[in-house]
């Protein structure tokens, strides 16, 4: 009895924590676009990728092409975030792939913040 009340407790945990949580994907796609908005509040950092991203594996909740680089997030720093601008840029420079890792509990407005690119070389 005390191992069926012990499984039932721990399957109510991990139903309650495992909603708190969002998903994290990768989609390999190609930059459609790049973005670069200034605003008082210091701006932002977006690319639109060729497939929506609740495509990725884990279809994570991202509501369109377009993810949000954090160039003025808390999720990572300036440097790092412009960083993967740049790889963003480069990769619709030279019509390259792109597979980009994006986690849906940290949005920054409706869009889901992309925390890596990695440029394809085929």
């Amino acid at each position: 009895m005390k191992d069926i009340l012990f499984f039932l407790f721990a399957l109510l945990l991990l139903s309650v924590f495992s909603s708190v949580y969002g998903a994290e994907g990768e989609l390999t796609a190609r930059i459609r676009n790049v973005s670069v908005s200034g605003s008082e509040d210091g701006g932002s950092c977006m690319a639109k990728l060729s497939l929506p991203v609740n495509q990725a594996s884990n279809f994570p909740d991202c509501p369109d092409n377009w993810v949000n680089l954090g160039c003025n997030s808390a999720f990572t720093s300036k440097e790092m975030a412009f960083r993967m601008l740049y790889q963003a840029q480069m990769a619709l420079a030279l019509n390259k792939k792109v597979v980009v890792a994006v986690d849906d509990a940290r949005k920054i407005g409706d869009m889901c913040y992309a925390y890596r690119i990695d440029v394809v070389s085929r």
